[in-house]
């Protein structure tokens, strides 16, 4: 298939119901998201699946950034026990750096390996890892 301008605003128009046009660096507006995924216990459930699957390797199975591929990274990953995250604390800015990584280090986005759902999900579980201040 040739690509042209009317073929990219096609798949452009397709791609926008699934939330991928939301997907780039983080805005200002990222800060003031609101997480639409419930804290329950099957939430949490699906959320720490997710997190065993995507995020145990860099940052470990309680999320202290202990993860045995995080021990190679520079600068090592993220403890997401902390009090305070360096890339931000809302639900709003921390869904963005999940969804979009975090510029100037390993921590890659997963835009496009997990559905807006499952980044939510995924944010749930790990603020149940460790304190939920900032969270709105």
């Amino acid at each position: 298939m040739r690509w042209n301008s009317r073929s990219l605003l096609f798949t452009s128009a397709l791609m926008l119901p699934l939330g991928l046009a939301a997907y780039g660096p983080p805005q200002d507006g990222d800060s003031a998201l609101k997480n639409p995924v419930p804290v329950n216990a099957t939430t949490l459930a699906e959320g720490k699946q997710l997190f065993t699957k995507n995020c145990v390797s860099c940052h470990g199975p309680l999320g202290k950034g202990d993860g045995k591929a995080g021990a190679m990274l520079k600068p090592l990953p993220a403890d997401l026990t902390d009090e305070e995250w360096k890339h931000g604390s809302t639900d709003g800015e921390i869904f963005a750096v999940i969804r979009d990584g975090a510029k100037g280090t390993p921590m890659r986005g997963f835009a496009g390996r997990m559905t807006s759902k499952e980044l939510w999900t995924v944010l749930n579980y790990m603020r149940a890892l460790g304190p939920a201040k900032g969270k709105s």
